[in-house]
């Protein structure tokens, strides 16, 4: 929630990276669905933030 009151994509971005590289590591390590179930929500945001750069 923190980067809803910061003006920062670029911590908005990390955070999400975060729990992307969480998602991916779970999945590696645990159970296969994490990818989906963590790391989905995680790729939508991060092509939400990309798309408005082009």
């Amino acid at each position: 929630m923190y980067g809803i009151f910061t003006n920062s994509q670029l911590l908005v971005t990390v955070f999400v990276l975060n729990v992307f590289f969480a998602a991916v590591y779970g999945a590696v390590t645990a159970n296969k669905k994490i990818i989906f179930t963590q790391g989905g929500p995680a790729i939508l945001t991060l092509f939400s933030l990309i798309i408005p750069l082009f």
